[in-house]
């Protein structure tokens, strides 16, 4: 998972037998290796001991004897989740940006290479914006802009990376190239620009993936930060003409004659 520094990432661990089956009241330790610090830990265990921090390093808890819900206190529901019996969880944050490393050891497993797993999280001081779905007409290129920025003061980041990739739809081609899938780096503002065509003239709606992207600390390794959609629907202008002058004049007279042209398409049209 990747998450924006001062963030919080519950982990859910699940015990189970060689049969699939959940397995109560089973210890679990948490250690933590690289940036960040144990915030919280599953204190809701059946025995006295329960669950409880050694440091901010290591933790440990017992699995769920039964279902329940667990709320993080904020107003939005989406954040809370649900504990079920062999389940146990743990919270991880950090401060600055890096990788941190939990390894999760059950050991009531008598099978060493089944008893420990190990998990990855990213942490960064970034923030995004993905384009906005617009309209387009055939034959003229739309602009989608990226735009990445530091979370804490919203200064403009660069080196990242911005892969826009066709899903769906009319069939369309990023410019230059042609091709149906395009990856940019973001400039000195913070931009990754690209420029969306239609393929053949047909209306319809193509649908984008994006993705924001960057190199992992070893240089090795590609870290999908955030993944995003947005479409284009692709139509003509629909351009209606109205007149309305006076019916009768008398010699001599001048006229107001006026032409109206309205669009009522989606896309926008100009010097006609």
């Amino acid at each position: 998972a990747t998450n924006p520094v001062g963030g919080q990432q519950v982990l859910i661990a699940t015990v189970l037998d060689r049969n699939g089956q959940p397995r109560r009241g089973r210890r679990v330790e948490w250690m933590l290796e690289g940036s960040g610090h144990i915030l919280e830990v599953d204190e809701s265990g059946y025995d006295a001991g329960r669950g409880w921090k050694e440091g901010d390093r290591l933790a440990v808890s017992y699995t769920s004897y039964w279902e329940h819900h667990v709320t993080r206190g904020t107003p939005q529901p989406d954040d809370d989740f649900v504990i079920r019996p062999g389940q146990t969880w743990c919270v991880i944050t950090s401060p600055v940006e890096g990788e941190s490393h939990v390894t999760v050891y059950a050991p009531a497993i008598y099978n060493w290479e089944q008893r420990k797993v190990t998990v990855t999280l990213t942490w960064v001081d970034a923030a995004w914006e993905f384009p906005p779905p617009t309209s387009g007409r055939p034959g003229v290129p739309v602009q989608l802009v990226t735009r990445v920025f530091r979370r804490g003061d919203n200064a403009p980041l660069s080196g990242y990376r911005v892969r826009y990739t066709i899903l769906e739809g009319p069939p369309a081609v990023f410019l230059p190239a042609q091709q149906s899938s395009l990856e940019l780096p973001t400039d000195g503002q913070g931009l990754a620009i690209a420029q969306v065509m239609l393929a053949a003239a047909q209306p319809g709606t193509t649908r984008i993936g994006i993705e924001i992207l960057r190199n992992a600390a070893s240089g090795a390794a590609t870290i999908v930060l955030a993944r995003g959609e947005t479409w284009i629907q692709w139509a003509s202008a629909g351009l209606s003409l109205t007149k309305t002058g006076p019916a009768n004049a008398a010699p001599g007279q001048n006229l107001t004659y006026v032409l109206t042209l309205t669009n009522t398409g989606p896309v926008e049209t100009e010097a006609v």
